[in-house]
């Protein structure tokens, strides 16, 4: 497995069978925190100090969007595929099932999480998900959830509450954590739920799944555009800094 190290995040490098195995393989051995790196982590990476000392703490980032893979380009000359963290997300429960490992899902509406866990136990030959709480509480809960999550005996964790949150979250409670996995995946229950749509196949693969976000919920996304411009400055500046 190849790594580009880049401002202190270590980028794990190869096609997505080989990416999912390392990730398998490292988690029986250490615990792992992994970041999915789209545009909008990346931007908030680069001017949000908070933020960086905390994903500094990431074990592994995957590329998730073409931000991810134009800078990789720019920075090591390496052409990378996309793994989109629900994507990854879906694998990691796959072989989860396959294992005999447990799933623990922290975040979204209520009524979302128990849908996620519905579908990820239906889709499987067993029920990978142990346990489940919405991503509404204050740090003041932390304690009796992260006790939750531990006595569940979940081995993978994953937290939809959106970017920096989730991220946050983990980086606050990793050493009291026994879990052997812990991931941020943004909206990705949402999608496994039913609740959203992800962006058709074409505009996928036109690296544009973050504009269809815009479009969906344009109330809600309109920042993005503006993360898009600053992104995109940084990038041209970089190598030069």
């Amino acid at each position: 497995m190849e790594y580009c190290r880049w401002r202190n995040l270590n980028f794990v490098l190869g096609e997505r069978s080989e990416v999912l195995n390392h990730l398998l393989t490292s988690m029986m051995n250490d615990k792992l925190f992994i970041v999915t790196a789209n545009m909008q982590i990346l931007d908030r990476f680069m001017n949000d100090d908070v933020y960086r000392k905390c994903l500094e703490h990431a074990s592994f980032v995957v590329p998730d969007g073409v931000g991810a893979k134009l800078l990789l380009k720019k920075v090591a000359n390496v052409s990378v595929p996309r793994y989109p963290g629900v994507e990854l997300m879906q694998d990691l429960c796959s072989k989860a099932a396959e294992r005999d490992l447990k799933v623990y899902l922290l975040g979204a509406r209520e009524e979302v999480v128990i849908k996620t866990a519905e579908v990820l136990n239906t889709e499987h030959s067993r029920k990978i998900v142990v346990g489940y709480h919405h991503g509404y509480f204050d740090e003041g809960e932390e304690q009796d959830l992260v006790d939750e999550i531990n006595n569940s005996k979940a081995d993978m964790l994953f937290v939809g509450m959106g970017v920096p949150k989730q991220e946050e979250f983990i980086c606050r409670n990793m050493d009291r954590l026994n879990v052997k996995l812990m991931m941020g995946v943004g909206g990705s229950f949402d999608v496994i739920s039913g609740t959203k749509t992800r962006a058709p196949a074409f505009m996928r693969n036109l690296g544009l799944e973050w504009l269809y976000r815009v479009l969906q919920e344009p109330h809600k996304r309109y920042k993005v555009m503006g993360q898009f411009c600053r992104f995109a400055f940084r990038l041209l500046k970089e190598g030069r800094e």
